[in-house]
């Protein structure tokens, strides 16, 4: 899985140049090796790294946060094992860069970027590879949310979709405290910090696969939505902490809404746009012409 990952990173092509850092905190260092040895030639990729983080085993976060630090480039697009970058993810990345830069409001692209994804559920990885349901919309998952707290908290704008900016990473990092629901926490603790907007690019970029021990079956599903809950309650008390009742009220209020489809991605915006309260307002390009034919999967 490592390598079907690591391969879909490489090979993006019209995205300009680019590194691959290999974030490992097991073992099998000799097997990796050979894994990056054996990955295809890439012209726009300019360097491969692994690097060792035995202190961040079992962290999904503190592995984001190593990678950061190891990274030289401007932007950062993680990559889990069990994702896989749509062909010509970063190109349309930096498609959404230059036009976000060139729009004449003078603000440029938002330092946090997302884009739709395809979910694909199999069973445990020493069983079938089949899909065991159909690709779901990242913007239609909601519709099987228990609740609409949950509707939105679920909302896959996180370590899988997040395309952002290195510099922002850096000075707000991922909560090492979160074994879950670290992605939920650090999109609305940084929305706080002033002109933290985010952008949506409406092309599926992720493929992302979910087995059977993945972190809602490992961690547990009550147990990830009360980590999300109690996120989103620390961001509520920050908020009224600083004088900003109004926009925690806000905030509190998209919880408790639920719009007409695609109300997820409206209530994340709506959420969001509460903490940051700035000129990045988010800009939600919800057009979906195309966007089935990305992993030519439908």
């Amino acid at each position: 899985m490592v390598t079907e990952a690591a391969r879909s990173a490489v090979r993006q092509e019209g995205g300009g140049e680019f590194e691959l850092v290999v974030v490992h905190s097991g073992t099998e260092r000799e097997r990796l090796d050979g894994m990056i040895d054996g990955l295809p030639d890439a012209p726009c990729c300019l360097r491969i790294r692994r690097v060792d983080a035995q202190r961040a085993a079992g962290n999904r976060a503190a592995m984001c946060n190593v990678g950061v630090q190891e990274a030289r480039g401007e932007w950062v697009r993680f990559v889990d094992d069990d994702d896989l970058l749509a062909p010509g993810a970063l190109a349309a990345y930096r498609a959404h860069l230059a036009a976000a830069a060139g729009d004449g409001d003078g603000s440029g692209p938002s330092p946090i970027v997302w884009c739709d994804l395809v979910q694909e559920t199999y069973g445990r990885r020493s069983g079938s590879r089949r899909p065991l349901r159909v690709p779901r919309l990242n913007s239609r998952i909601a519709a099987r949310a228990g609740d609409r707290t949950e509707a939105m908290l679920m909302a896959h704008v996180g370590t899988a979709t997040l395309f952002a900016r290195r510099g922002l990473l850096v000075s707000s990092p991922y909560s090492e405290e979160y074994g879950a629901a670290e992605d939920a926490e650090w999109l609305w603790r940084t929305a706080i910090v002033d002109g933290a907007g985010m952008d949506f690019v409406p092309v599926i970029l992720t493929r992302a696969r979910q087995f059977g021990d993945n972190t809602g079956d490992t961690v547990g599903r009550a147990e990830l939505l009360r980590l999300q809950r109690r996120a989103a309650d620390a961001v509520a008390s920050e908020l009224r902490a600083a004088g900003r009742a109004a926009d925690a009220d806000r905030f509190e209020d998209a919880l408790r809404r639920r719009d007409g489809p695609p109300g997820r991605i409206a209530l994340r915006a709506r959420a969001t746009n509460a903490c940051a309260r700035s000129r990045h307002l988010t800009r939600l390009y919800l057009r979906y012409s195309g966007v089935r034919d990305a992993f030519g999967m439908f």
